[in-house]
């Protein structure tokens, strides 16, 4: 197995925090509750974790932040990739409808979120 050097340029870290920032001003129903600021100094302190998203992005994913889970101080990201935006708004909305009338429980969307397709640090 090779050892890839999971590190970005400082040009392709500034693209990549741009890229993710425009896109959580875009969505703000995706990260109700979330703060980018917060977020932003989590992504500078782990720089392989942005390299991961910098290398879904490159694959014509679309991460984006969708939740922050308090317990393990862990923000969630989800991949969508533009084929299947529509059907994770339509999840999120669905979500969002769920917690506010009471069916479903955080913790139960969070493990739905939390599908092979989301990566969580």
């Amino acid at each position: 197995m090779t050892n890839i050097i999971k590190k970005l340029s400082a040009e392709q870290q500034e693209k990549i925090l741009e890229t993710l920032q425009s896109r959580f001003a875009s969505n703000m129903d995706r990260h109700i509750n979330l703060d980018w600021s917060s977020l932003h100094d989590r992504l500078l302190t782990n720089v392989e974790k942005l390299w991961t998203l910098h290398e879904m992005e490159v694959t014509g994913g679309e991460p984006d932040v969708v939740d922050y889970d308090k317990t393990t101080d862990q923000y969630i990201f989800l991949i969508v990739q533009q084929r299947v935006l529509w059907a994770a708004e339509v999840f999120a909305m669905t979500e969002k409808l769920w917690n506010q009338e009471r069916r479903t429980s955080r913790k139960t969307t969070r493990w739905i979120w939390r599908m092979r397709w989301v990566l969580n640090y």
